[in-house]
């Protein structure tokens, strides 16, 4: 049965889409292709083979979401020569393609926004943004510098690439702008959903049409919302679900369930779900 893609709008039989690339999923997978999910919440662990996926897109509008991710994959894997220039507390990256960068930042931000998986849930784009996106997406024209831009952050444990960890986007304020803030792939991503009139100091940060980003480095042990999912799932695998203990703490966090996706490899995912 044919279903509307979500792109494009054409009446079309819909593919099942990655929300989050699955080649940012690659480093969490055990010898078998699965990685294994544990809940503070629940006591059963599950295993999964792949990562979220909906139906959303026809073929030919996930063919050209691919291409972003092709692009992105050769980007943060090492796949394609960049300059880079350390600073103090960043690196200037140059040599990018402001369009199918920015482009693959905006799909995500946008499938994100009309996902209906509760990870995403938090996502919710204004209607109007949404719309000014999905037109981007469409025409492959990205906009100018000031328009949803984003800002990025590596993360580091023991001065390697946290590349592990995905936790639930969330809806933050940063300089006093609404963002929503998502990790994964080894990096913080910060997507902006304003569209600014003049450059600014965040601004400052997003991928520009010079082809330069700034990228910040994070240590993760610093960097508080991964110290609390972690503190989260320790409690859980320590404390008994009867425990008075556990029950005041489930109270305090307002039943906030904590996934840990983990591979026989001790690579972990962290996807942080409000229940």
């Amino acid at each position: 049965m044919n279903t509307l893609c979500a792109l494009c709008k054409s009446a079309s039989k819909l593919m099942s889409s990655h929300i989050i690339p699955e080649f940012l999923y690659k480093t969490m997978y055990d010898q078998k292709h699965r990685f294994r999910e544990i809940s503070t919440l629940k006591d059963k662990d599950k295993f999964h083979q792949k990562g979220i996926k909906e139906k959303l897109l026809c073929t030919q509008c996930e063919a050209k979401f691919s291409a972003y991710e092709r692009y992105a994959s050769l980007v943060l894997n090492g796949g394609i020569e960049l300059n880079m220039l350390g600073h103090k507390g960043y690196v200037l990256v140059t040599e990018l393609d402001y369009e199918k960068f920015k482009l693959f930042q905006l799909s995500i931000l946008w499938r994100a926004s009309i996902s209906e998986h509760p990870l995403f849930k938090e996502v919710k784009l204004e209607t109007s943004d949404e719309s000014k996106i999905r037109e981007m997406l469409i025409l492959e024209k990205p906009g100018d510098t000031n328009a949803y831009g984003c800002i990025i952050a590596a993360i580091t444990f023991i001065e390697n690439p946290l590349t592990d960890v995905i936790l639930q986007p969330e809806k933050i304020k940063i300089y006093g702008h609404p963002a929503y803030r998502f990790v994964f792939g080894g990096f913080i991503w910060i997507f902006s959903t304003s569209v600014f009139t003049q450059p600014n100091e965040l601004s400052d940060s997003f991928l520009n049409s010079e082809n330069q980003l700034k990228v910040y480095l994070k240590d993760a042990e610093k960097y508080q919302p991964l110290v609390e999912i972690a503190q989260k799932v320790y409690i859980k695998k320590q404390i008994s679900i009867k425990s008075p203990f556990n029950w005041r703490y489930r109270s305090i966090e307002e039943a906030q369930e904590s996934f840990i996706y983990r591979s026989n490899a001790k690579k972990i995912a962290i996807f942080n779900v409000i229940a």
